[in-house]
């Protein structure tokens, strides 16, 4: 720091000395050596500006400044050096000039010469002080020269590694952690991982040059090695400079990183990206090619997500919203694909012969799937941030379009659309229950009367004496149709009467069937029975006591058994366990006039078939109708309409709604729906051991099947509460 400050001031210095002394060169050249150099650079400085042509003024000012620059560390005060290299070019420039105009010079001062090693003051001349002084020069350019691509390297290498570690900060900056960073495999991220290669290409290029050319010149004990670290960016690794003096210099291995991201980018990233998109897509474009030509897809097997796209789409982004969105939309294609099964096809007419308790089940896994769907679309929507969105933007846009109208009604819309299916499908099933136990526009003649497959609820007194009304019709398994109820025999009298259609529009049989002599005898209900037949509950009402049975019969109407039923109250609905072979029967008031606005008592019966003892649930009062009863996990299930219940001491009161009555033979209770509609109950099911579905309609139910009243899909638990209600 002395010497730089003595070379900026030296000028000034020599000035204000001169006007205070006289120097005399020998006293000058006499103490080279013995003081200090830089006291003896000032005096030369003060003599060259007092007699500037005097040549060896610059030779001495030349020796001093080329000992300096041998000493002097480039690397560590590398501007200083280069002054230095500057002012020995000048010197020894100037040096030479002078020499050469006066070629007496060496001779008439050849004592100030003989410290260039040239000979002494008799024998040194001016070829050899011009030769040294040349050969001097040469040595400085052969320094300048070697230093300056050294150091100016050696710089380089440090400017761009600084450059790599900041542009590494600002890549990871960008996202609160390094999964989510590459998710976004934006095209800024892209830009800024090439700038750091680039960068880190330039660091070793100079580095290199740099050990070649030190290498070659060596330069104090300078041999600086790199020693390259990995970066593990979860351990906040890469995110500090290096001191480059220190002989092994730990630097961060950039390159090393780029290439890992930039593999994991077009691997599994841009599989997540564009497979992703692509998958729902064509998911999309399968469903709504399907759905155009109405076709019929059972043989068409469930959508699964990619595991390993979700897999990887979570690895990378931990409750990702693209991982959602592929659930979603797998979950949703299942539902439209299931949604076409021939089973759900009312234009399909082999649809009406299927099963109608396997449509039941067909239509509670519709349920499931649809509440799959809205899950998957909640969990997904809680996911919608900002910086999901950011995350996803290339694939939010591709399927999505705008983000900001994905962000605020996507979820809204969806919910309308699986409304729209769900009550598409609920439409078909009501469809098929109408036609199951209401069907329109379908007769038959027997004996030159008419039979109409549709139950209406005529009173006796009302109805025509010798005709056919219809209390109850349903198909079996194969889709064969039963017809039964009463022919009217008398004013107070008719008999049941059972027919059983060939499984087209022509009946294979019709029989009365004789239960009790006097009074309104009619068929309430029939369940078809798996080994083959049917049991037929029979009821008489003789205007004090209703008496009631279940008759087994066989496939040609040929009566097996009997059982006769304890209760002295109508039935209205049964229920049979073929591995038990137990009937329950519900039964409500003493009367068979379908009256439902009166409050009876209503009680349920149950017997194993050809045996006499019965158990009995506790008694009930409902005004209302008793739907339906099931077969629950413990006991039974009785499914009430009603607007007036009081079951257990409780009662209930409601405009029309549906109660769930159960009863395990001495306990018995009750479970309300609470609809804030209008709603009667159809037809029950038992779907599981914990789950029971009602079908029915809100408002009234018609049966048309263009009725405008919305089908109600209702789901229980095995002991009534209830589970789910559209």
């Amino acid at each position: 720091m002395k010497k730089i400050i003595l070379l900026l001031t030296a000028a000034m210095i020599c000035a204000t000395a001169f006007g205070q002394r006289k120097l005399k060169y020998k006293d000058i050249y006499e103490k080279i050596g013995q003081e200090p150099a830089e006291h003896t650079l000032l005096k030369l400085n003060e003599f060259q500006a007092a007699t500037p042509e005097f040549p060896n003024t610059y030779v001495q000012a030349a020796l001093i400044q080329w000992a300096w620059l041998q000493e002097e560390d480039p690397f560590l005060n590398y501007t200083y050096v280069k002054q230095l290299i500057y002012n020995c070019k000048l010197y020894l420039g100037l040096a030479t000039s002078k020499i050469q105009a006066d070629e007496r010079e060496v001779k008439k001062n050849s004592t100030y010469y003989a410290n260039l090693g040239v000979g002494d003051a008799k024998t040194v001349t001016q070829e050899a002080v011009l030769q040294t002084l040349n050969d001097i020069l040469d040595k400085v350019k052969e320094y300048d020269e070697h230093v300056t691509v050294i150091i100016e390297n050696f710089n380089l290498a440090i400017d761009k590694y600084n450059t790599c570690t900041e542009t590494f900060k600002q890549i990871v900056g960008h996202q609160s952690n390094y999964k989510n960073l590459l998710v976004t495999n934006s095209s800024q991220l892209r830009d800024e991982l090439k700038k750091l290669s680039r960068d880190y290409d330039s660091v070793m290029l100079c580095f290199g040059i740099f050990k070649n050319e030190l290498a070659n010149y060596p330069i104090k004990q300078y041999n600086q090695q790199l020693d390259i670290k990995p970066i593990d960016t979860y351990r906040l690794e890469g995110l500090t400079s290096s001191n480059f003096i220190q002989p092994k210099i730990p630097v961060w291995d950039y390159q090393g990183w780029v290439k890992e991201a930039t593999k994991l980018l077009d691997g599994n990233i841009s599989e997540i990206k564009n497979n992703s998109a692509n998958d729902i897509k064509a998911l999309r474009a399968r469903v709504a090619a399907l759905q155009a030509q109405k076709a019929e897809t059972d043989s068409i097997q469930t959508v699964i997500p990619s595991n390993k796209l979700v897999n990887l789409t979570e690895k990378y982004d931990y409750e990702s919203l693209l991982s959602s969105s592929l659930r979603y939309e797998a979950a949703k294609a299942n539902l439209q694909i299931a949604s076409l099964r021939s089973t759900n096809n009312i234009d399909n007419p082999e649809a009406f012969k299927s099963d109608y308790n396997q449509k039941a089940a067909y239509y509670y896994d519709l349920y499931l799937m649809d509440r799959n769907c809205r899950n998957s679309l909640r969990t997904m929507h809680s996911r919608i941030n900002e910086k999901s969105l950011t995350l996803h933007e290339q694939s939010i846009s591709a399927l999505y379009g705008n983000k900001d109208k994905f962000q605020s009604s996507y979820k809204n819309e969806q919910e309308q659309e699986l409304d729209k299916l769900q009550q598409q499908n609920l439409e078909h099933f009501k469809a098929f229950t109408v036609e199951q136990l209401a069907p329109e526009g379908i007769s038959y003649t027997h004996d030159g009367k008419q039979i109409n497959a549709a139950p209406v609820q005529t009173p006796l007194a009302e109805a025509v004496q010798g005709d056919y009304t219809t209390t109850y019709t349903c198909k079996n398994s194969l889709g064969i149709r039963y017809v039964a109820g009463y022919r009217k025999t008398g004013d107070n009298a008719s008999t049941c009467f059972i027919a059983k259609t060939d499984g087209g529009d022509q009946l294979a049989w019709c029989k009365d069937i004789a239960f009790q002599p006097a009074g309104f005898n009619t068929v309430v209900q029939i369940i078809p029975v798996r080994s083959g037949g049917f049991l037929a509950l029979v009821a008489n009402d003789n205007g004090t006591n209703a008496k009631s049975a279940v008759i087994s019969m066989d496939n040609d109407g040929k009566q097996l058994s009997k059982t006769d039923l304890t209760t002295t109250l109508f039935p209205t609905c049964f229920t049979y366990d073929d591995i038990s072979e137990t009937v329950a029967v519900a039964a409500k008031g003493k009367q068979g006039n379908y009256d439902t606005q009166s409050n009876d008592d209503a009680v349920l019966e149950t017997l194993v078939l050809g045996q006499k003892q019965s158990s009995f649930s506790p008694y009930f009062k409902v005004t209302g109708k008793i739907a339906d009863v099931v077969k629950a996990t413990s006991g039974y299930m009785i499914i009430c309409n009603y607007t007036n219940l009081n079951v257990g001491g409780k009662t209930y009161t409601a405009k029309s709604d549906i109660a769930a009555v159960s009863t395990n033979g001495s306990q018995i209770s009750a479970s309300v729906c609470d609809s804030k509609e209008e709603v009667r109950a159809i037809k029950a099911f038992k779907i599981n051991a914990e789950t029971i579905n009602v079908t029915g309609a809100y408002d009234n139910l018609s049966s048309s099947t263009n009725s405008s009243e919305k089908p109600a899909y209702i789901l229980l638990s095995a002991n009534g509460k209830l589970l789910y209600k559209n």
